[in-house]
């Protein structure tokens, strides 16, 4: 984990420093920086959504390497939670990145035809 404080040259939210923290995750790095006056429930979704930027490519390189990525094999590559696993996977589905098929979520095919 690298923590970080950067000068800002024009004051911002009420501060002239940016102080937050870059951590290497299993699929890479990650940051995270919220702002000082934040409850910690929305700390918690900025950690959430940092690890997430982190875990997706696990995702990508699983589905690509076994054709399939089921939630507790996430859980054991990312390191987390099965509720933030099964968070992560839904949000992947929603975005149309992967599909479930059975107890497992697969990448959703791309079309190759040109678009006209």
């Amino acid at each position: 984990m690298i923590t970080y404080s950067i000068g800002l040259k024009n004051k911002f939210r009420g501060i002239t420093v940016r102080e937050g923290m870059l951590y290497e995750g299993p699929a890479g790095w990650a940051e995270w920086s919220p702002f000082l006056d934040y409850d910690d429930a929305t700390c918690v979704s900025w950690l959430r959504a940092a690890r997430e930027a982190g875990s997706r490519t696990l995702v990508l390189q699983e589905c690509t390497a076994s054709g399939q990525i089921t939630l507790a094999r996430l859980r054991d590559l990312a390191g987390c939670g099965r509720r933030d696993a099964q968070l992560l996977l839904e949000r992947l589905d929603a975005d149309g990145v992967t599909r479930r098929l059975g107890e497992a979520r697969v990448l959703r095919r791309r079309s190759s035809a040109p678009a006209s």
